[in-house]
């Protein structure tokens, strides 16, 4: 963490946002065995060079984001995935923030649709996914 970043996100030697071992900061969904499984410590995920090169190695283009704090990391997210090259989704109904600042959320989701990305809810998503994966075995086989 540089310096600037303990500024804003350390108070009396503590993390003020997203500690772990916390409540909220476990995962909704549990991985399964051999999953890879990053630990994120910056807003965006890209920041993680060991995801950054498992994008790579994958050869990945498209990108499916979910997330909590829209306009925090969800946007950042968003578009720092965008300024690498990657085809950007945000997965409308997974995506979301304190109701005291939904008006932020809102407005991040029309930004991001606007410049940097697809908005699509989640079984949309998943849809075109199952369609796409018969198209493809279609062709293949």
């Amino acid at each position: 963490m540089s310096d600037s970043q303990r500024e804003r996100l350390v108070r009396d030697g503590k993390p003020i946002i997203c500690v772990r071992g916390t409540l909220g900061s476990e995962l909704f969904i549990a991985p399964d065995e051999g999953d890879p499984v990053f630990v994120k410590h910056r807003y965006s995920p890209f920041s993680n060079a060991a995801f950054a090169q498992l994008l790579k190695d994958r050869l990945i283009e498209n990108i499916a984001v979910s997330g909590v704090d829209t306009h925090i990391c969800v946007e950042a997210a968003i578009r720092h995935g965008y300024d690498l090259g990657y085809r950007m989704i945000i997965l409308d109904d997974l995506v979301g923030t304190r109701r005291s600042e939904l008006d932020k959320h809102e407005y991040s989701l029309a930004l991001c649709e606007r410049y940097f990305a697809l908005r699509l809810e989640s079984q949309d998503f998943l849809s075109v996914l199952r369609n796409s994966s018969h198209a493809v075995r279609g062709l293949n086989g």
